[in-house]
């Protein structure tokens, strides 16, 4: 998978399984609130940094434990 559409993808499940556990868990989403979480930023920063990583030839078992941290 060509890296943009991998990472738009990672954003939007972080997203939007947030967005079902708030659902499945009968709390108002939060989303939708005026202070929002950064479930698209954190997922965005993340797979750039995971992938910059794996390009600079790092493990990618320590990319992982870079990008989850």
């Amino acid at each position: 998978l060509p890296m943009l559409p991998a990472v738009l993808i990672g954003v939007i499940t972080a997203t939007f399984g947030g967005v079902v556990r708030d659902i499945l868990c009968s709390q108002k989403v939060q989303l939708f609130q005026p202070i929002e979480p950064l479930y698209a930023t954190c997922a965005f920063v993340g797979g750039w940094l995971y992938i910059l990583l794996i390009k600079l030839e790092l493990l990618a078992s320590f990319a992982l434990i870079v990008c989850v941290i």
